[in-house]
């Protein structure tokens, strides 16, 4: 069980500091700010500022504001399958902390959210959906079977996560003024 970052397998929380790099050169200091930006195809304005965030806390508020893609209900599980694959395959300290749960459940404990944790109940128990958890899980034993999921190419994903088409950035000007997340057609 984890619910805090600087607690017992804190590093599984989407808040643990986690430097991901996706196509362009687009670098996120946390999975929580990738997968909230991935909610904002039509609004780079909107993911750049949750890409540049100072706390992956202002990264899920502004990722919770705004006109949010309108497939996002049917998307979210695997955007959040695609967000960890890509932290699973770049951070180590990631890696290490999801294996050293062994064959344990993984919950992620939440005051006040059912869907991706699990919430304490008044008889001690938690209760939730807790889909977090079970991703997180499911790369754990993926990765122990040998079969560790692999992030699709944003080209070739299902779920319209594409990178912009633009040049590699050389500058930090061009890097600034370069949409991240674009819907693909």
């Amino acid at each position: 069980m984890f619910q805090y970052t600087n607690a017992r397998h804190g590093a599984l929380s989407n808040f643990h500091p986690s430097l991901i790099i996706v196509e362009g050169g687009h670098l996120f200091s946390t999975s929580e700010a990738l997968y909230q930006a991935l909610k904002h195809p039509h609004d780079p304005d909107r993911q750049r500022a949750i890409l540049n965030a100072k706390t992956p806390k202002d990264a899920k508020r502004l990722g919770r504001a705004g006109k949010l893609r309108e497939d996002w209900d049917r998307v979210k599980i695997p955007a959040m399958k695609w967000t960890l694959a890509l932290r699973h395959r770049q951070d180590r300290t990631f890696r290490e902390a999801l294996a050293a749960t062994g064959n344990l459940p993984i919950v992620e404990r939440s005051r006040t959210d059912d869907f991706w944790g699990a919430v304490p109940q008044p008889d001690g128990t938690l209760r939730g959906t807790n889909a977090l958890g079970r991703i997180l899980a499911l790369i754990r034993n993926s990765t122990k079977e040998g079969s560790e999921l692999t992030p699709p190419h944003p080209g070739t994903d299902s779920l319209g996560f594409v990178l912009c088409e633009t040049s590699q950035p050389t500058s930090p000007e061009v890097l600034a003024e370069s949409p991240i997340w674009c819907l693909r057609t």
